[in-house]
């Protein structure tokens, strides 16, 4: 999905939920500044998100505070590469109420620390 297809729809002013069927990365925290958008939901099963745009999308859950979402849902598997840097953003994100994220771990330690960022995020974020 072209990035300025993201930030039309960020810039929707009636526009609560999201839903993308997404088979490529994408910079889907280009949704997070939204005025309005109170759900991000990405589907698709070949979906895996580059580095630079995971990066991206934990920067906006941890810099844009006064952002409306409240939940998030990432149905694909992600991996540890990207899982940890999403559970630290989430750590000091409050407005997320629901999060909804598969983790698929290639070691049993990968496995383990995901259980513990997990873990952190859940004694840390309260909204959760």
């Amino acid at each position: 999905i072209p990035n300025e297809f993201l930030d039309k729809l960020a810039k929707k002013e009636n526009l609560k939920e999201v839903e993308v069927e997404a088979h490529g990365s994408m910079e889907i925290g280009r949704l997070v500044y939204g005025s309005s958008i109170e759900s991000i939901k990405v589907v698709g099963a070949t979906y895996s998100m580059d580095p630079m745009h995971m990066q991206f999308f934990v920067d906006a859950l941890t810099f844009n505070l006064g952002c409306p979402l409240k939940v998030l849902d990432i149905q694909p598997l992600l991996g540890y590469d990207s899982w940890k840097p999403l559970m630290l953003a989430l750590r000091s994100n409050s407005q997320i109420e629901v999060l909804r994220v598969s983790f698929v771990g290639n070691t049993d330690e990968e496995k383990n620390m995901a259980v513990c960022e997990l873990a952190r995020v859940l004694e840390c974020n309260t909204s959760l």
